[in-house]
């Protein structure tokens, strides 16, 4: 846990690191109109990070609520029967 949480740290402030040179190079170059769209971009490539975690939740608990059910179970939903 510890490890994962160091490795999230890293990369968020990497992340910030990455903005923040970019937002420094628009101003010093005067170009600071763009600086909405750069926080727009930020924005959604947070939502979209926080999306795929949620899938990735969603999915693992489907994953482990199949292999918990019973043999029976589990065969019926992986084999359909047809008509």
């Amino acid at each position: 846990m510890p490890a994962s949480f160091l490795l999230a740290l890293r990369e968020g402030m990497e992340a910030a690191l990455i903005i923040g040179i970019i937002i420094g190079a628009l101003v010093k170059l005067h170009y600071s109109r763009l600086l909405p769209a750069v926080w727009l971009g930020s924005l959604a490539a947070l939502l979209l990070s926080l999306l795929a975690y949620l899938g990735y939740l969603v999915i693992i608990f489907f994953v482990l609520r199949l292999m918990a059910a019973p043999p029976a179970k589990r065969l019926a939903s992986q084999v359909s029967v047809q008509k």
